[in-house]
């Protein structure tokens, strides 16, 4: 790397610092490609490496380029994101690959424009893909990389404001080397472990930071308020009983969710949002609505589970039904039966895996 391309003091010190003690040896690092780049941004968004690593690992081992991951049904694709959470990332990701595919030959193009046109690659991203995969001098703003440059610069406001994150892009791309090279892999690298492994939200090390001599929140004792946090509402609270439906031969009814909102694209249990919580209406229901009767009711045990915007409190029952009318069930769509063996082939949420996993303990 020609150091002499490289101006700016606070990223030359990253650099050196990232030479000695940046992270390697992670597995989108190894013989870096813009796909590999590409899919380890998008599972890391909101997520920590240690969780993605495995996830990574897999997702490659199953589409190993663009071209595969663009011909697999979403069932697949979404079927290895399945605990990983956000699976929109992984809807885009899907379609993102299909029109790589259609209109740039399977070949994730290295022009911002065209990135950004892509499902699910906002601004931050195409800045890593281009600066990591193409070594084009473009900023990024994640999670840490927003806690460094808050705390460096001494900048107060919440990081999610528009004000506050214009100010961030500016000294984010005043910092990031200016010529195309090694030296915008290094820094871009450098900045993101800075913030995962030395400017971190808690336990934060300033005696092993490079930068630590001029930065403003050291110097005005300000660490622990920066960067400031987002005033958090009291989430609401839902409540949903999941219906477990096993027919005579063990198999399992779901329905697939609509593609966009919550679990989109995924499998999940059927809803019963009664206004009695009565035995009778539970049966008319079911006979209604699936064209079944209920030969054994069990209740579960309810769990909550914590989205984005609220609490949802998951009542969970299992029935063992018979058929009223022949395939009855498998007119309505998107309703399908499901046996064990299944299971890993299709997109579950975790709490829908959680229900499955106490039905059918060998499964996962």
């Amino acid at each position: 790397m020609d150091r002499a391309k490289v101006s700016d003091q606070f990223a030359r010190r990253l650099i050196a610092w990232h030479h000695q003690h940046g992270r390697k040896t992670l597995p989108w690092q190894q013989g870096r490609t813009p796909y590999a780049v590409w899919l380890s941004e998008i599972m890391l968004q909101q997520t920590q490496v240690a969780t993605v690593i495995p996830y990574f690992e897999r997702f490659c081992r199953q589409f190993p380029d663009i071209s595969t991951l663009a011909g697999a049904p979403l069932d697949a694709v979404l079927a290895l994101w399945s605990g990983l959470g956000y699976y929109s990332r992984a809807r885009n990701l899907h379609k993102a690959a299909q029109i790589v595919v259609a209109e740039h030959g399977g070949e994730l193009p290295a022009d911002f424009a065209a990135l950004m046109a892509l499902p699910g690659i906002g601004r931050s991203t195409a800045g890593a893909i281009l600066a990591q995969a193409f070594q084009q001098p473009y900023s990024i703003l994640d999670g840490n990389v927003r806690r460094v440059l808050c705390r460096y610069h001494g900048i107060e406001g919440w990081p999610g404001g528009s004000g506050v994150q214009k100010k961030l892009w500016s000294v984010a791309e005043g910092h990031t080397p200016a010529v195309a090279g090694d030296a915008v892999v290094d820094y871009t690298q450098a900045i993101m472990d800075l913030g995962a492994l030395i400017c971190t939200t808690r336990g934060w090390r300033c005696g092993d930071c490079p930068v630590a001599k001029h930065c403003c929140a050291r110097q005005q004792e300000s660490i622990e308020s920066l960067p400031t946090k987002k005033v958090r509402k009291k989430l609401p609270e839902r409540a949903v009983t999941l219906v477990a439906m096993i027919n005579e031969a063990g198999a399992l009814l779901l329905e697939r969710r609509p593609p966009s909102g919550i679990w989109g694209g995924l499998w999940s249990l059927p809803e019963w949002r009664p206004s009695t919580e009565s035995r009778q209406d539970l049966d008319h229901w079911i006979e209604a609505e699936f064209g079944l009767n209920i030969s054994s009711y069990k209740k579960l045990n309810d769990f909550n589970h914590t989205f984005t915007h609220f609490k949802l409190q998951i009542s969970p029952i299992v029935l063992q039904v018979s058929r009223r009318a022949i395939d009855s069930v498998m007119e309505k769509q998107p309703l399908f039966w499901y046996k064990a063996d299944q299971f890993s082939q299709i997109g579950l949420p975790t709490p829908i895996k959680k229900v499955v996993g106490q039905i059918y303990p060998t499964v996962f």
